[in-house]
């Protein structure tokens, strides 16, 4: 009889658990490439309503551009999505960063245009680690939000005056991506 109540208030209690507490699926990884080795992981986390995304850092802040690509439709290879922040020492101190788009893409590269998302956010924590939140509402294509998601990142260097251009770090390879990540 006491194992029955007990069963009965821990299924009550279960259904009383908002659906969107649940955890989404993750992809996190140490692999990296190029020319430089200040990331140490990255993350997408791949939750009912967002995406979040984070990159940590080997010695906290770099002046560069964090450039992640999703890929949102298996039939479809390649990118559809870029979100660009830009990284300064005006948001150094782990205030929200004003430099962040959203873009839908054609390959690695070419724009289609800007997406307006209101929502979507990031930051730099005093590690220098960026986190990004991108509502999965503005990966919309064709009606569809993305089920399953992957994620490949360049972080490109800004250095070296007029005669060097920069440097590129990859995740997990120069314009390759993580598995996919399916939405719980």
């Amino acid at each position: 009889m006491k194992t029955m109540r007990l069963i009965a208030m821990a299924l009550v209690a279960l259904l009383a658990l908002p659906m969107d507490a649940a955890a989404g699926d993750i992809w996190a990884t140490k692999r990296f490439t190029g020319d430089d080795d200040v990331m140490r992981k990255v993350r997408i986390d791949h939750a009912p309503r967002n995406l979040f995304l984070q990159t940590k850092w080997k010695d906290g802040y770099y002046e560069s551009d964090v450039h992640y690509w999703l890929d949102t439709r298996k039939g479809n290879p390649g990118p559809e999505f870029q979100v660009r922040v830009y990284l300064d020492e005006f948001n150094s101190n782990g205030s929200p960063i004003p430099g962040i788009t959203l873009r839908r893409i054609e390959n690695f590269g070419k724009p289609i245009g800007k997406r307006k998302c209101v929502a979507l956010s990031g930051s730099l924590t005093d590690g220098g680690h960026v986190n990004v939140t991108v509502p999965r509402r503005c990966l919309t294509i064709l009606g569809q939000q993305p089920k399953s998601v992957r994620l490949s990142v360049g972080i490109f260097f800004a250095y070296g005056g007029p005669d060097f251009n920069g440097s590129w770090a990859w995740s997990p390879a120069r314009h390759r991506f993580g598995p996919w990540v399916a939405r719980n």
